[in-house]
C-alpha cells in the first residue's frame, strides 16, 4: 500500500481542527502568566463580540454568579478559612443582593440588598462610618434612627479621662433649671413624635461643642447631682423634724410628771 502525502498548509488546518475539537470539552492549563490587553467576559452567556462599557475590564456572565476564594494552605498554624461573593439567590422569587459568605463557617456575615439607599455605608479617608450620610462626623455617623436589641455600653473607665472633677449641686441644679423640655418630629421621620430638647437651646454645662447633638450621659449626670442634693436636703429636714418631735415628746413627758396644782 502505498503511503499517503498531505501537504504542509493541510496539516496545519488539520492540527488547528483536531485541537479545537480536544479543548471544546477539555480543560485548559496554562503554565505561563495571562495577559489581556482588552476587556474579558467569564461565563456561560458570553458571546461572540461582547458590547463591553467604556472602562469595563472584566465581566462575569450567567445566571448563577458565584466567587470562591479557596485557600489550599495544609502547613500547620496558616489560615485555611474558605470566602465566597455571593450575586442574587438562585431560585424564582428570590432575593437580589451582594454577599460576603464565609464558607467554612456557614455564614454570611456581609449581605448588601438591592435598591439600598444612596449612602447607605460609607466610609471616609479618616476612617468614619457613616449610615445614611455621605459626610460622616463622628467615628459612626447614624443619619436617621438607631436601635439596639441589647446593651449599649458607653466607655466610662477612669483610664479613659483626665482632669476628672465633681459637679456642684449649685451648678447642677441651674443646668437642670435651664432646660426646656420639648416636643418634636425628627425631619428624617416626621411620622413619630419624640420628647427631648433642643442642642442650641441648652446650658453650657451639658452642651456639645458644636451644639448639634447632646450627650444622654450629661443629662443624666446632672439630674443625678440634683436628686442627691435633694436627698441630702431631705435627709437633713427629716433629722430636724425628729429632733423637734423627741424635744416636743420630753417636754410633754416632763408636763406629766408634774404635780398637779390645787
Amino acid at each position: 500500500m502505498k503511503g499517503m502525502r498531505i501537504r504542509p498548509i493541510t496539516a496545519l488546518v488539520a492540527g488547528v481542527v483536531l485541537l479545537a475539537a480536544v479543548s471544546a470539552s477539555a480543560d485548559q492549563v496554562v503554565e505561563d502568566n495571562v495577559i489581556v490587553n482588552g476587556s474579558m467576559c467569564v461565563g456561560f452567556d458570553c458571546v461572540n463580540n461582547e458590547a463591553f462599557d467604556t472602562g469595563e475590564l472584566l465581566r462575569l456572565k450567567e445566571n448563577n454568579l458565584r466567587i470562591l476564594f479557596y485557600d489550599t494552605s495544609n502547613s500547620p498554624g496558616f489560615p485555611t478559612n474558605d470566602w465566597r461573593i455571593v450575586i442574587n439567590d438562585t431560585m424564582k422569587g428570590g432575593e437580589s443582593y451582594f454577599a460576603v459568605e464565609d464558607v467554612d463557617g456557614g455564614k454570611v456575615p456581609f449581605t448588601l440588598e438591592a435598591g439600598a439607599p444612596e449612602n447607605a455605608l460609607v466610609v471616609d479617608a479618616s476612617g468614619r462610618v457613616g449610615l445614611g450620610t455621605a459626610s460622616p462626623s463622628a467615628r459612626l455617623h447614624v443619619q436617621g434612627d438607631a436601635y439596639v436589641a441589647g446593651n449599649l455600653e458607653l466607655g466610662s473607665s477612669r483610664a479613659y479621662k483626665t482632669d476628672i472633677r465633681p459637679v456642684e449641686a449649685k451648678e447642677a441644679l441651674e443646668a437642670v433649671q435651664g432646660l426646656c423640655p420639648v416636643r418634636y418630629r425628627y425631619r428624617t421621620d416626621p411620622s413619630e413624635e419624640t420628647l427631648g430638647f433642643i442642642a442650641e437651646d441648652v446650658p453650657d454645662l451639658v452642651a456639645v461643642a458644636d451644639r448639634k447633638g447632646l450627650s444622654p450621659m450629661d443629662i443624666v449626670a446632672v439630674l443625678t447631682r440634683v436628686v442627691q442634693q435633694q436627698q441630702t436636703d431631705f435627709n437633713r429636714r427629716i433629722s430636724e423634724l425628729q429632733r423637734q418631735v423627741e424635744l416636743q415628746r420630753r417636754q410633754l413627758d416632763e408636763l406629766r410628771r408634774r404635780p398637779e396644782s390645787r
